[in-house]
């Protein structure tokens, strides 16, 4: 056999198995079981390892209904919609339960059949019905639109497409999409019909605690319980327990706030520091006039004098020279600390960093440390950074204690 032939017959050869693997790669991609079931107001895909486990044992312990219909102990990758006319998914199943996740599916009142690799499952036989060939023209024909979406992972953990008519707690329709990166999971999520856009994640350490940066406007929205719990919480921090003033309400007057809690308790300003200084020194001078009470004379209607205890005339609290940290003590034990462009009422004496390091173009961050996480039943998430400009929001979940 000439050298020509076989030259031939190997890049046939390897034609055909290039072939063979793209068509594998694009029969089980997200896009394409995404595109194989119809839009609805619930429609969410999520690839496997870390993200099915994860949802496995959220499922089991905040009992989600949604994720209890699936098996998601036999799949690798599903898509799952819900819509008034009832629940479908596309299901790709592991290589152990290949054969048996059918009957799986119909001990749990699926119907299903078949399509390749993928398994196709509705709570509605009829939904099923239709030629694979019709089936397969649906998978594809927005594919390449998605391959070629600058805005979309090539291999997403998870995509979500939620309607305001099934979640009336949004404000509207509101897309999602997230992908492992590094031992990191990346979220983003965008009000509106366009997907979210992939953030590139800035160096971050995350501090302790809980620690948030937001516009001031933000804290008047707040729900009157959410409210309540905030300033009862600094109010025991910082001691003002006879005088209560209500903080939220005063800061949501300020551009933008800062809290922090952990071993410290501290709210502050950035930017319009000098008028922040005034409050808080009104707020900690009005508690130490409660504990300073003077006694007034006063005559009652029958001629005798009457006397009672009132605060004391309102003085400045912090009256010691700053430290090097730009900090004064107050007589309760709390520090009012400046540096240019910003100020602090803390418990500890220091201008602690500002919550991690989001993109210089955000409009507010959070952070919660992985000990929150933890007391919030989360265990296999290392923390939480998220923040967001006013067009979309971004989360980024740590998943070792080491962070990138």
């Amino acid at each position: 056999m000439s050298q020509k032939v076989l030259l031939g017959i190997g890049l046939i050869t390897g034609f055909i198995l290039a072939a063979a693997a793209a068509s594998y790669c694009i029969h089980i991609s997200a896009y394409f079981m995404w595109g194989l079931v119809p839009d609805a107001p619930l429609k969410v895909y999520v690839d496997g390892g870390e993200a099915v486990e994860l949802l496995e044992s959220l499922r089991s312990q905040y009992h989600l209904d949604e994720l209890s219909a699936l098996p998601l102990g036999s799949i690798s990758r599903v898509v799952y919609t819900r819509s008034g006319s009832g629940e479908s998914a596309v299901l790709l199943p592991k290589l152990s339960t290949f054969y048996g996740l059918p009957a799986n599916l119909t001990e749990q009142g699926w119907h299903s059949r078949r399509l390749g690799l993928l398994v196709l499952a509705s709570r509605r036989e009829d939904a099923l019905q239709g030629k694979s060939s019709q089936l397969l023209l649906a998978g594809l024909k927005h594919l390449p639109s998605w391959l070629f979406h600058d805005r979309l992972p090539l291999r997403p953990t998870l995509l979500a497409s939620l309607s305001a008519s099934a979640f009336p707690v949004l404000p509207g329709d509101f897309h999602l999409v997230a992908e492992l990166r590094n031992d990191m999971l990346v979220v983003a999520g965008s009000e509106g019909k366009n997907w979210p856009s992939a953030e590139k994640v800035p160096p971050f350490t995350l501090p302790a605690g809980f620690q948030v940066s937001v516009p001031g406007s933000y804290l008047a929205a707040l729900p009157t319980p959410v409210r309540q719990v905030w300033n009862q919480y600094f109010w025991q921090r910082f001691g003002l327990r006879s005088s209560k003033p209500d903080l939220v309400e005063a800061l949501a007057a300020f551009d933008h706030i800062e809290a922090g809690i952990n071993h410290e308790a501290r709210l502050g300003t950035v930017r319009q520091e000098e008028s922040f200084i005034v409050l808080a020194d009104s707020w900690v001078g009005e508690e130490v006039a409660h504990a300073h009470p003077v006694t007034r004379a006063f005559r009652l209607p029958d001629g005798t004098i009457g006397y009672e205890k009132r605060p004391a005339a309102l003085v400045p609290a912090f009256t010691t020279p700053p430290d090097d940290q730009g900090c004064r003590n107050s007589e309760l034990s709390l520090f009012l600390c400046q540096t240019p462009g910003r100020a602090v009422l803390s418990t500890t004496p220091a201008l602690t960093t500002l919550a991690s390091s989001p993109p210089p173009a955000s409009l507010w961050h959070v952070s919660l440390s992985a000990e929150i996480m933890q007391k919030l039943s989360l265990p296999r998430l290392f923390g939480l950074l998220a923040w967001g400009d006013g067009r979309q929001v971004s989360l980024v979940f740590p998943l070792s204690a080491e962070q990138k």
